[in-house]
């Protein structure tokens, strides 16, 4: 077998040589005839070969030798499009000697190509926006047109020098504008495609330390030595805008889209960062941005406005709430009330009790979490987003106020704009009923919450406290009564009463405290002595454990207790 392959294998090998020898004569012969026909040839033929320099140094070197190969037939033309510096880098990389004269010798003219008019260049940039579908250029927000004109002349212009560049950009928008629209002003999801194809190292520094774009620096001290941040950053930026194609242009569209990171922000409209207008720069948009999808902490404005314009998609968007973003929901909320036309709400007094009935609704309510320290509360943000509606709504103050005191759906949010009331020299513009409404709307919400006593919903609410304090220091003593009643027959021990009503301070150290209210009403709600008596005996059960033994603790023995038992100092 082994001398039957060999054979085969030296016979195999003569004759593929014989071949080649003939073939290699048959191309010269053919050449030769090639040569002759197009001499006789009455017309011009031209080879265009375009994206020379995207091939590999290797494969420049191959392609510059076909071309030198055949570059001689008569009658024919090459026109070769290329960039010549990389074309001498990808020459010299492939140990090519003296790499511009053996250019030399193969291109007989050169001829530069023009620059795109800025003309031409705003034309089709015009043209691509025109192709893109109606719902990504919508009226979402406002001022979203000037924000689209003023971003061409802050770097967009200069860093879209050919068409390629447009059609590279471009095609990034269409696959990213999608999952932002409406989120993001298409402005600014076009400056972040821009930057994402043109300049990728400070994309890639956006996505790995946002603050050097969005945060203004204050110097900071070392021991006696003073650190100016805001300087370190901008070398940092600087550096960053120095590797890309074009840095003073670069640095235009970053200032433009992330006024914090330029030394003169602040100077006219487009160098604020608005959350409600889709910029780029306020921190909920860019961590939407920047994941390209909304998360669970994230708040759409989308959704936001459509709470506020679009009636029956409410209970939908509702629906989407979750824990870490229903406060921040509330606030967007405040923020769109304050910029809605009448025109736009086709039903303001109901949209005004959707949002305080949404105080009270998980996943808004949430009583039974620790307090947070810099958060706002669910029900301060709903009373503020209506009062920013009222003005445009044609509504009056006295109007809204009685309507949410009086609806059971609304207690936390009536409590606190009560309790606000209730203490007139530190609040700058109460939510109240005019006189005449207000024994209505304390007699209502009273019965209100009875209602949710007898139910046991009323430890569910936002700030069961609040509502507690806010019917002992404003309703008659006879129905405030009937509450503490209620209360007593729905939970014989009072423990969930002891742990919201006895709440007294908070503090970063020991946490929650309890103490009796040192406040004349409380014996509209309660005789206190019957309070005491009742917190002994709860006491002398050995299964009441902390908080609620705290809070039992603290009545009994007239102290403030913290909910450990340790005693507070106040």
């Amino acid at each position: 077998m082994a001398s039957i392959v060999k054979a085969v294998v030296e016979s195999g090998g003569n004759a593929v040589g014989g071949i080649a020898d003939e073939k290699m004569r048959d191309i010269e012969g053919q050449k030769v005839l090639l040569e002759k026909a197009l001499r006789n040839l009455d017309k011009k033929i031209y080879v265009f070969i375009d994206d020379v320099d995207r091939l590999f140094p290797t494969e420049v070197f191959e392609m510059v030798r076909i071309i030198k190969a055949v570059g001689h037939l008569p009658n024919v033309g090459y026109v070769v499009a290329w960039d010549p510096d990389y074309i001498c880098r990808a020459l010299k990389a492939a140990t090519v000697p003296q790499a511009a004269a053996y250019l030399d010798k193969i291109v007989q003219v050169r001829l530069p190509l023009p620059a795109i008019s800025a003309h031409a260049r705003l034309q089709l940039l015009n043209n691509a926006l025109d192709a893109l579908p109606d719902a990504a250029s919508a009226n979402y927000f406002k001022n979203q047109d000037e924000r689209l004109q003023s971003l061409y002349f802050y770097g967009l212009r200069e860093l879209l020098e050919h068409p390629r560049d447009v059609t590279r950009v471009m095609n990034t928008l269409s696959v990213i504008e999608p999952g932002l629209r409406g989120e993001i002003v298409l402005a600014d999801i076009l400056g972040l495609a821009c930057l994402m194809v043109r300049a990728p190292l400070v994309y890639h520094a956006l996505r790995k330390n946002p603050d050097l774009f969005t945060t203004q620096q204050t110097p900071v001290y070392v021991g006696d030595e003073q650190i100016n941040l805001e300087k370190v950053h901008r070398k940092k930026m600087d550096k960053l805008f120095a590797k890309s194609p074009n840095p003073d242009a670069v640095r235009k569209l970053v200032h433009h889209l992330f006024p914090a990171s330029s030394e003169a922000s602040g100077r006219s409209v487009f160098d604020r960062s608005i959350d409600i207008e889709g910029h780029l720069a306020a921190p909920s948009r860019l961590n939407i941005a920047l994941s390209m999808a909304i998360g669970a902490t994230d708040v759409s404005l989308v959704d936001a406005r459509q709470y506020v314009v679009r009636p029956r998609r409410r209970t939908e968007i509702e629906a989407k709430l979750t824990p870490e973003n229903c406060l921040g929901f509330l606030d967007l909320l405040g923020s769109i009330t304050g910029s809605t036309s009448r025109e736009e709400v086709e039903d303001p007094l109901e949209l005004c009790l959707a949002i305080a009935r949404l105080v009270d609704k998980e996943p808004s309510a949430r009583s039974g979490t620790p307090r947070k320290f810099l958060s706002m509360t669910a029900d301060a943000l709903a009373i503020s987003a209506i009062k920013n509606l009222i003005p445009n709504s044609g509504l009056t103050t006295a109007e809204v106020a009685l309507s949410i005191a009086t609806d059971p759906g609304s207690l936390s949010a009536t409590a606190y704009f009560m309790s606000r009331s209730y203490y007139r020299n530190q609040d700058d513009n109460p939510l109240e009923c005019i006189p005449d409404e207000q024994k209505t709307a304390v007699d209502v919400f009273t019965r209100n919450a009875i209602k949710a006593v007898e139910n046991g919903s009323l430890w569910s609410k936002c700030d069961p406290s609040r509502i507690l304090w806010t019917i002992m220091r404003s309703a008659p003593s006879t129905l405030a009564k009937k509450v503490f009643k209620a209360l007593k027959q729905q939970d014989p021990t009072l423990d969930q009463f002891a742990l919201h009503f006895l709440k007294h301070a908070f503090s970063s150290n020991g946490g929650q405290s309890y103490s009796l209210p040192k406040d004349a009403a409380i014996e509209n709600l309660v005789d206190p002595e019957a309070l005491v008596a009742h917190a002994k005996s709860r006491l002398q059960n050995k299964a009441v454990e902390n908080p609620i033994r705290a809070a039992w603790r603290a009545v009994a023995e007239g102290k403030q207790l913290y909910s450990d038992g340790t005693e507070a100092n106040f």
